[in-house]
């Protein structure tokens, strides 16, 4: 299911980054999460996508246009952390998957 981290946009959201948000941004803009350098410079379009497809699995219906109506210069850095620390969370630990040798 994926970790949740937290946000208060115009309620409390909690955004999940899984295989399914990834689809669903790769869907939206056509870039993937998996290209790191697609994401090198992320537009306006991009944080919306991202937010949106993390905050799908709580509510399936949500447009991006409603997402967008929620981020506002007041609240950039907010999101921009938030979909930071809900990559973070569910990234694969480094440290764990490496074998004894």
């Amino acid at each position: 299911m994926g970790k949740t981290v937290t946000i208060n946009l115009d309620k409390e959201r909690h955004l999940t980054l899984n295989l399914n948000a990834m689809v669903a941004f790769e869907k939206a803009t056509g870039k993937s999460l998996f290209q790191p350098d697609s994401l090198k410079e992320m537009t306006a379009s991009d944080i919306r996508a991202l937010l949106w497809a993390c905050m799908l699995q709580e509510e399936p219906a949500l447009t991006l246009e409603q997402v967008g109506a929620m981020i506002t210069f007041d609240n950039m850095a907010e999101v921009n952390q938030a979909i930071a620390k809900a990559w973070e969370v569910n990234s694969p630990d480094p440290l764990a998957q490496k074998t004894p040798g």
